[in-house]
């Protein structure tokens, strides 16, 4: 009788033990809020999970737009716990692109996630990267 309590109890350790690995792997979502934007055009966000694509600010593992506003917000679901990084633009004329003025500085509003800043060009990867664990919230000023 001993011996399958035992057995029992030890299958019971794995199945926790299998489900807080699942816990720890189930997809996060991420809620991306850039207040006090005009309602023109729209907000766009490209994610980046690794530093060499945010320095070569390619292959974002993904961009979503959000018609903008005072109070916008995107969330963006699916995303596997981890490191990334958000660079986000008002793209007020829906062009698709952020707008520069001749002498290549950006015309339309953009940010970077925690807020970071860059000198002459985008926030460093270790100021602006954060961790994404279950649901996570990010809170942009566009300037």
């Amino acid at each position: 009788m001993s011996r399958s309590i035992s057995l029992a109890c030890a299958a019971l350790l794995l199945a926790v033990g299998a489900g807080a690995a699942v816990a720890q792997t189930r997809a996060a979502s991420l809620d991306v809020r850039t207040p006090g934007l005009t309602a023109e055009g729209s907000v766009v966000v490209a994610i980046f999970d690794k530093e060499a694509d945010w320095k070569a600010r390619d292959r974002p593992v993904r961009t979503q737009k959000v018609a903008a506003g005072p109070n916008s917000r995107l969330r963006i679901e699916g995303l596997q716990p981890g490191r990334y990084g958000l660079m986000v633009f008002h793209d007020k004329n829906n062009d698709g692109r952020l707008n520069t003025w001749p002498i290549g500085m950006p015309s339309e509003p953009y940010g970077f996630s925690n807020n970071a800043r860059g000198r002459f060009g985008p926030a460093s990867w270790q100021a602006a990267s954060f961790e994404v664990r279950g649901d996570s919230v990010q809170t942009l000023r566009l300037r």
